[in-house]
């Protein structure tokens, strides 16, 4: 039986609405199945109390995540940021006081394992947040052209900007465009329409049963898919890798998950 001590450290993921989180399962079973002496929480914090609660936590806290809606915020709380986690202007792993990124490992490790190889492909995405950032950048350093769609086009307007300044081909997607690949980033589908749904390969950052359509169009339509649980699983074991040096593998932590009904 797990026992909290003096020793016992504390880590967790900050986010705002976050109640469905799968996080704390995850990293608390792995913690046990790894010998770790720690507990990992949910830090549900309103957008009010974000400012005042934040350096508290990264100070606190042995290893964060960072979720909806703080990636990009969270950042000016830090002593450091990794390069590429800078580069994209998001992060949502804290190890020591510095931010990475392990969406962007996640989805590029996931991607290539799925297709081997993604140079000159074309590739939409679905929103301009935290996440849309990750995946962006992750599949333009591949060698993919992203098109993005936002329902703020001020807001794709920056990421597309921020893309070609880095040397990946993107634009703003106002009308319909066939791809290859097919992103969803954003909390509500309702505006995807179902024609965007087509190409080789759908991915969806979201794990909520509400966007459980996405994929299960993608598959009546014969592409490969990679699902929210997929990569929320990945992301979280390259965390405990910085946080440890080690983690379970995908296949162990999805097995737990969809033993105890947590994948839809």
């Amino acid at each position: 039986m797990f026992e909290i001590n003096y020793s016992t450290k504390l880590f967790g993921v900050l986010g705002n609405n976050i109640q469905y989180t799968l996080s704390p399962i995850i990293h608390n079973y792995s913690f046990s199945k790894v010998g770790a002496n720690a507990v990992y929480l949910a830090f549900d914090i309103s957008k009010e109390k974000f400012s005042k609660v934040a350096q508290t936590l990264i100070d606190l806290c042995a290893g964060l995540n960072v979720t909806i809606p703080y990636k990009e915020k969270i950042m000016g709380f830090l002593d450091d940021v990794n390069e590429k986690a800078r580069t994209i202007g998001a992060i949502n792993t804290i190890s020591n006081k510095k931010g990475y990124n392990t969406d962007y490992i996640a989805i590029q490790s996931l991607v290539l394992e799925k297709l081997k190889s993604i140079n000159g492909f074309k590739c939409i995405v679905f929103g301009a947040g935290g996440a849309a950032k990750a995946v962006a950048f992750a599949l333009g350093d591949l060698g993919c052209s992203i098109f993005v769609y936002n329902r703020t086009p001020e807001r794709g307007k920056l990421l597309v900007d921020m893309l070609n300044r880095n040397g990946i081909n993107a634009e703003l997607a106002k009308e319909y465009k066939s791809a290859d690949i097919v992103v969803n980033a954003v909390p509500v589908q309702d505006f995807i329409n179902p024609k965007y749904v087509s190409g080789i390969l759908a991915i969806d950052l979201l794990y909520s049963p509400v966007n459980t359509e996405f994929l299960k169009l993608a598959k009546l339509r014969e592409m490969k898919t990679i699902s929210g649980i997929e990569v929320l699983v990945r992301q979280a074991l390259e965390s405990e890798k910085l946080w440890f040096g080690k983690s379970l593998s995908d296949e162990e932590v999805i097995a737990y998950l969809d033993a105890r009904k947590f994948i839809w």
